[in-house]
């Protein structure tokens, strides 16, 4: 029998930790930026083509991801705002 390895354990953990705060942080953006970020990480598109999906200007895309990743940059860390 092969021993666990403790290490995996707390690894996988902090994993679904980290999943479930970046879930909550997006629950916490406007529709459509949370919209735009999801596409953009879970679906790997790029801006281009979530405009073109989505049916909105190139522009209005990169506005949604920037504004949502400030957004969640302060609910993740309210520390880095500060300085």
């Amino acid at each position: 029998m092969v021993p666990l390895d403790p290490g995996g354990v707390s690894d996988d953990a902090d994993q679904t930790a980290d999943r479930l705060l970046v879930a909550e942080a997006l629950s916490w953006l406007r529709p459509e930026q949370q919209h735009v970020l999801e596409l953009a990480f879970y679906d790997d598109l790029t801006h281009q083509q979530i405009a073109d999906k989505l049916g909105v200007p190139l522009g209005t895309v990169k506005s949604h991801a920037r504004r949502g990743l400030e957004r969640l940059r302060r609910f993740l860390d309210p520390e880095m705002v500060e300085q």
